[in-house]
């Protein structure tokens, strides 16, 4: 039939974009260059082997991307920032939550974050796999690196 546009292959609410191979060759030279700690739970914290040091998530690495190609772009001035704690928990000095504009978020992408890289949620995802899960899970960097290299154009 003439103007009939064809059902995706994808449900709409979770595949909308391919994700941008560039950023996601940087992300993976990032998750495997040693610089970043591993943390569990939050963007970016405690380190898992060191809880006094200041450790990333798999996607708070890529915050962190974001906020160096935005900071290259516009100069630094508060337009993306990483926050302090919060929820104001005692004892707790992690720095939980990635601002980028009027969007925030602590354990997942902030959407302008998620649209830079091409992603398809704010949670990424590819084969039932969620990169929080595998990150929170027993997943490396280096193991996490290799998933999203296998399924970049599924995430």
């Amino acid at each position: 039939m003439v103007g009939t546009v064809p059902a995706p292959p994808y449900p709409l609410a979770q595949r909308v974009s391919v994700m941008d191979s560039k950023i996601a060759a940087k992300w993976v030279a990032a998750l495997r260059s040693g610089h970043y700690v591993q943390a569990k739970g939050t963007l970016r914290g405690p380190a898992n082997e060191d809880p006094g040091a200041v450790g990333h998530c798999c996607l708070g690495v890529l915050c962190d991307l974001h906020k160096e190609f935005i900071e290259s772009q516009v100069g630094v001035g508060g337009v993306v920032d990483w926050l302090p704690n919060a929820h104001n928990e005692p004892g707790v000095t992690r720095v939980c939550a990635y601002r980028c504009g009027a969007f925030q978020a602590e354990g997942v992408l902030p959407v302008p974050v998620r649209e830079w890289a091409g992603l398809g949620s704010i949670n990424p995802s590819a084969g039932g796999n969620y990169l929080t899960e595998l990150n929170d899970g027993c997943q490396s960097f280096d193991q996490i690196a290799s998933f999203i290299e296998a399924n970049v154009e599924r995430l």
